[in-house]
Parts: structure tokens; sequence; C-alpha cells
């Protein structure tokens, strides 16, 4: 029952990053190439590149989303 609600909690947290996050018309394109990026590291079995590649997807959407609660 816990990790239910902590994971439906965290998918809550998410879902409301990525709606503000992509509320900034500009953010849509470097978001798609971050993914690709993603899933290239993963495809490639470098999960150091991929672990490198999902901190700066987090980063820049969390920047993309303070950004527009500041506006």
């Amino acid at each position: 029952a816990y990790v239910t609600k902590f994971l439906t909690s965290l998918h809550n947290q998410i879902s409301a990053l990525r709606f503000t996050s992509m509320s900034n018309s500009e953010r849509l394109p470097h978001s798609i190439l971050e993914i690709r990026e993603i899933a290239a590291a993963v495809r490639a079995g470098d999960a150091d590149r991929a672990e490198a590649a999902c901190h700066i997807h987090i980063e820049n959407a969390s920047r993309a989303a303070l950004a527009q609660m500041s506006e």
C-alpha cells in the first residue's frame, strides 16, 4: 500500500512538472532531443551516458517549469 501511494504521488508530481515545463513553447524541441539522447544511450547499453542524459533532462525540465511558474 505504501509503495503504491508513493509511486502515485511521484507520478502526479512528474505529470505536474511535465505540464508546467511544456507550457513553454520553446521547451518541446529541447525535450525531444534530450529524450532521444536518453534512448540512444539505452540502446547502446551505456548506463553512465543514459544516467547523465536523464539528469540533464530532469534539470532542464525543472528549470523550465520554475521559469514558467515565476512569470
